[in-house]
């Protein structure tokens, strides 16, 4: 079985390998002999025919009628049959402040936005906010300029097609509805400009390019897999670079959209409690920008929308109530142990609020200790004055900051871990539970060593006893982490 990362480039390319062993695989088991086409193009990479796969939408004619939805329009179109909770709402900005000091090279921005009535988007401190983003402005004035368009031309989109192309389903129907839009709107909303082209598209480019110089190049890289990730994915090309460089290889709207994957949304851990005000929400958002191996300014979809929407304008979102245990113990007296550098702090910030709320209603609160995380105390060290006031007021029992470019000594949240190891071991041995949230691939890993390496200093255990230890931890769900890669 194959695996890949989500986090790299080139993870859908790997899903379509995956997918296609799959396929082969099904194929034998069920004694089904494939025509001589399809074994010709999984044979050279392709797996496709030389036909674009059907396109999700068309441009109008001017004497074709409609008008162009606004996106409020088109949403309420969209979801006019679905449940409050299964749907996107256009959510209002109320704040947008820099949480990074003015001499920090990055951005890091805390957004408050206020939430729809009723249940539509009730949270709880640990859920996510579910946040769509959309393309940079540079990426669709390129697009609109490869297809020599204005961005005012009447659009045609069907959300539902009965084949494989990926195009939106309506919640809860299976019949198709169509929007009309502008040209701008769908390829600011609809589709992932910024996606490297998987080799499959490069096997239908080359099939339709009319340039056969240009169409043998074409096909060199998408059977190549070598030369493809030289040229192509390492490099972090977009389709419309490529189509830059093989202008012979023109494409339609329609054939620009059936190549890309849609726009998708992006998760953010809401750093505030409904205890606090149940009708707006916040999110801690680092904004993503650097320059690509082609020399291309990528600007995050959803965090570069986000850091740049001041109050007052919207953001398509919706609260996503989390069915995992990362959620305050009912039991408030539990001692808590928080560990989140980074933005990993923001779900520490709804519980740290949360806190605060039930200590103002006369609840009696058990200890409680964070360990955050960030480069230098000049620069990043964001919500400082909230955690040194939660700390003053005795929502926080401990405040433990590691920074990681102070000093001679790299020093991270690990390292203070052990450091405070004794108090560790007796908030674990009294029932202590560890929320852990951030980064996947290095920091929770080696928090878990760290937590480890207290029960074998402080409790006594040996290697496989700390092991053991840690899983009975996570079985009765007393350690709870909420990280990702990136």
């Amino acid at each position: 079985m194959r695996s890949g990362d989500v986090d790299t480039s080139d993870w859908m390319e790997t899903f379509i390998a995956w997918q296609d062993d799959v396929i082969r695989g099904l194929l034998s088991h069920f004694y089904v002999t494939p025509p001589e086409s399809y074994n010709a193009a999984a044979a050279d990479g392709t797996m496709v025919s030389g036909t674009m796969a059907r396109p999700r939408c068309r441009v109008l004619s001017d004497d074709e009628p409609g008008d162009a939805s606004s996106v409020e329009g088109a949403l309420e179109r969209l979801y006019k049959n679905c449940t409050d909770k299964d749907r996107y709402y256009m959510l209002e900005v109320s704040e947008n402040r820099e949480l990074q000091s003015p001499g920090s090279s990055r951005s890091t921005r805390h957004v408050q936005m206020k939430l729809p009535g009723g249940a539509a988007c009730a949270y709880t401190a640990g859920d996510h906010l579910e946040v769509m983003g959309n393309n940079d402005p540079g990426l669709v004035e390129a697009a609109l300029k490869l297809l020599g368009m204005t961005g005012n031309e009447r659009v045609e989109w069907v959300t539902n097609f009965a084949d494989d192309s990926g195009a939106a389903r309506i919640p809860g129907s299976n019949q198709a509805l169509t929007l009309t839009l502008s040209a701008s709107q769908v390829l600011t909303w609809l589709v992932d400009l910024a996606a490297v082209p998987t080799r499959r598209n490069l096997g239908l480019l080359a099939e339709s390019c009319p340039c056969p110089p240009e169409a043998s190049q074409l096909r060199q890289l998408a059977t190549d897999e070598a030369l493809y990730k030289e040229r192509i994915s390492s490099k972090r090309m977009t389709l419309l670079e490529l189509l830059e460089h093989f202008r012979s290889a023109a494409v339609s709207l329609g054939e620009l959209v059936s190549l890309l994957p849609r726009m998708g949304p992006r998760y953010y851990s809401i750093s505030s409690s409904p205890l606090a005000n149940h009708n707006s929400c916040s999110i801690s958002v680092s904004k993503v920008t650097f320059t690509t191996p082609t020399g291309r300014i990528h600007n995050g979809a959803a965090s570069a929308t986000i850091a740049a929407t001041a109050p007052g304008g919207k953001l398509m979102g919706s609260v996503r109530n989390l069915s995992s245990s990362f959620k305050l113990p009912e039991d408030h007296s539990i001692p808590l142990v928080m560990v989140g550098p980074g933005t990993g702090v923001a779900p520490m910030m709804a519980f740290l609020q949360e806190r605060a709320a039930l200590a103002a209603g006369g609840a009696t609160l058990g200890p409680a200790h964070l360990f955050f995380g960030c480069r230098n105390s000049k620069e990043d060290y964001i919500y400082q004055a909230e955690m040194e006031k939660y700390l003053e007021t005795g929502v926080l029992a401990g405040l433990h900051v590691a920074f990681s470019r102070e000093g001679a000594l790299k020093v991270y949240v690990q390292d203070l871990i052990l450091q405070q190891g004794q108090t560790m071991w007796q908030l674990l041995e009294a029932g202590a539970y560890v929320y852990v949230c951030g980064d996947a691939r290095k920091m929770a890993p080696d928090v878990r060593v760290a937590f480890k390496d207290v029960a074998q200093a402080w409790g006594g255990k040996n290697a496989t006893a700390s092991e053991s230890w840690m899983g009975s931890l996570l079985e009765a769900k007393r350690y709870l982490e909420d990280v990702w890669a990136g």
